[in-house]
């Protein structure tokens, strides 16, 4: 459960700003992507996802993992380039109103925001042109989507409202993470760090 979504958008000027969905491991190993972990997406009321979009590359320990709809777009809005492109009409193409999920090597949801089969317009998992990212009081993964893991922000008057891309958004950055700084955490060891946050 250390691997999970930390914030999806939908920016207000998403015609020329990229959509995008961001992975955070909270845990102390780097993630090999390319096994099999996929994000599929839940259309409006759809309660049959599409087809899983595979992810294929390694997420660091304590790091981020972006995935957008447009590399191009992304690169000129936000001036990084993102971890993977999976193209329109996907999990990181989402207007708002859908329900997006990671998924783990066997298929098996690990994390999801919205709830399959209800369409998010008007509902606490409605995000449209804003965004919702993870709430620091939620810091691992979870298979059944909970509202108070989230601040969602959107055009309905959610949160903050409109969120504008690039100002709006933190792409690989969330500020609840914790800084993972290896080594001793045993006060009695002669090695001790009293600044390390991992064994």
């Amino acid at each position: 459960n250390t691997l999970f979504i930390t914030e999806i958008t939908d920016p207000q000027n998403s015609s020329t700003a990229g959509r995008y969905v961001e992975l955070y491991n909270a845990g102390t190993q780097d993630i090999d992507l390319s096994t099999g972990y996929s994000l599929i997406r839940w259309t409006n009321a759809s309660s049959s996802p599409q087809t899983p979009k595979f992810l294929t590359g390694i997420i660091p320990a304590g790091g981020f993992y972006v995935v957008c709809n447009s590399e191009s777009k992304f690169l000129a809005t936000y001036g990084l380039m993102p971890s993977q492109s999976i193209g329109t009409g996907g999990p990181a193409d989402s207007n708002g109103d859908d329900n997006i999920a990671l998924q783990d090597p066997n298929g098996v949801i690990l994390d999801i925001f919205g709830v399959p089969g209800v369409d998010g317009s008007g509902t606490p998992h409605e995000f449209e042109d804003g965004r919702a990212e993870r709430a620091c009081s939620s810091t691992s993964a979870s298979s059944t989507w909970q509202a108070g893991d989230w601040n969602v922000d959107n055009d309905s008057g959610g949160g903050d409202g409109p969120q504008y891309a690039p100002a709006d958004f933190d792409p690989f950055a969330w500020s609840c993470a914790v800084q993972l700084v290896l080594g001793c955490t045993d006060p009695t060891a002669n090695n001790y760090d009293p600044a390390a946050t991992s064994d």
